[in-house]
């Protein structure tokens, strides 16, 4: 291992969905860092017209349909494309996983103990850990030869204030660790990252199929939009976001719902699905969009709850310096971009309409006194990051 450690570890990062697995293989050198080699991905998991694509070198090279039935075969299937287009073998396959166990949310190598633990977070976010856990234990099968190293996206939230992170409930249950996790850690990491010498106030809109905003005073989280779990905070493709938790007693006594109904009603029932009538995809929902429609209803609702919810990060950093729009929605959108900001002139916020249309990196007016920038954000360039040092700590331990 020292000898590759020298000259670069290849890593293999993977990001796995309820239906899809994307991966990307980086080259790791002390003095470059990531450097994208290629990016293999599985959708349509369990159907029948389910597509392996994969990139080399940021040019598309193939697509490929085939019954791919579980994350397990889907990793396989990753393996032979990437053997079939004579890539390296990973030193290391690193794993996005949403949620750490308490206390462990720094990145690290996957041990026996903490995959058990890990087995005890599958409830608090049920969209999410189980399919990563499937993909974990495909990669260890698979990649036998590999590190393993996950990668939680809580992480970067483990110095919020107290006072951000204390939820108002009884004492007993706050010592239980029932307080404010938050998530899109890495992703805020990249951004950050991508601003570099970042001082100042900043609010980051993660905007996509799972939506967040952080607040960052000098680089440093301050507080967060999403809560315990996932489904808190912004409206989101299938989660509600915020709400009232009378609404949920109600709804256990007027309909009969118990935990499972709620957990589905709040993860996979509500935000721009549910005030649409079934449709979670912002693309599609904007070229539905009319004046009556429930889609432009659903759009509305999305756009003034992350706007509502803007105005509270700002509030808790006193104002802002510089607005960061990522993630699917908030770096393809300037429509959604565009109702967020509309007439926020009084705080200093005045977005360049043609900027944003044309789809600028900085879409700030001349007359704003708050900066605007749309950053696509990398993930995965930051699980290599952390799957490289890791390597190269043990390497030195």
């Amino acid at each position: 291992m020292s000898e590759r450690l020298h000259s670069g570890v290849v890593v293999l990062s993977v990001n796995a969905g309820s239906s899809s697995v994307k991966t990307a293989l980086f080259s790791v050198t002390p003095s470059d860092g990531p450097r994208r080699l290629a990016a293999v991905a599985a959708s349509g998991i369990g159907e029948d017209d389910a597509m392996l694509s994969w990139q080399i070198d940021g040019r598309r090279h193939a697509d490929r349909r085939e019954r791919i039935d579980d994350h397990h075969h889907a990793i396989g299937a990753i393996m032979d494309a990437l053997h079939d287009a004579d890539l390296p073998v990973p030193h290391a396959v690193g794993h996005r996983i949403v949620r750490s166990p308490r206390g462990r949310a720094a990145p690290a190598r996957l041990d026996e103990g903490l995959r058990a633990a890990l087995e005890d977070c599958r409830t608090l976010a049920p969209l999410h850990i189980p399919t990563e856990l499937e993909s974990v234990d495909a990669a260890r099968e698979h990649f036998p030869g590999a590190e393993q190293i996950v990668c939680f996206d809580n992480h970067f939230f483990s110095r919020l204030p107290a006072v951000a992170r204390r939820l108002p409930l009884p004492r007993d249950l706050d010592e239980a660790g029932f307080e404010k996790i938050g998530y899109h850690g890495l992703s805020y990491e990249y951004i950050v990252h991508r601003l570099g010498n970042l001082h100042g106030r900043t609010v980051i809109a993660h905007l996509g199929n799972g939506a967040s905003m952080a607040a960052l005073r000098d680089a440093e989280p301050v507080d967060t939009t999403m809560g315990y779990t996932p489904t808190g905070g912004l409206m989101m493709g299938t989660r509600t976001g915020d709400l009232d938790p009378g609404v949920l007693v109600a709804l256990m006594r007027q309909r009969g719902l118990d935990a499972d109904g709620l957990e589905r009603l709040v993860n996979h029932r509500g935000g721009l699905a549910g005030v649409s009538g079934g449709e979670s995809s912002m693309r599609a929902l904007l070229q539905r969009a009319t004046d009556d429609h429930p889609a432009n209803q659903a759009v509305d609702l999305f756009c003034y709850t992350a706007r509502k919810h803007l105005g509270g990060m700002i509030a808790a950093l006193g104002g802002a310096d510089t607005i960061v729009f990522t993630g699917g929605i908030g770096e393809n959108s300037p429509e959604v971009r565009a109702r967020i900001l509309d007439d926020l002139d009084d705080l200093g916020i005045v977005l360049d309409g043609p900027a944003n249309r044309a789809g600028m990196p900085d879409i700030a007016s001349r007359y704003s006194r708050v900066r605007i920038r749309v950053i696509p954000t990398d993930e995965d360039w930051v699980i290599a990051r952390h799957a490289a040092d890791l390597l190269t700590e043990e390497q030195y331990a």
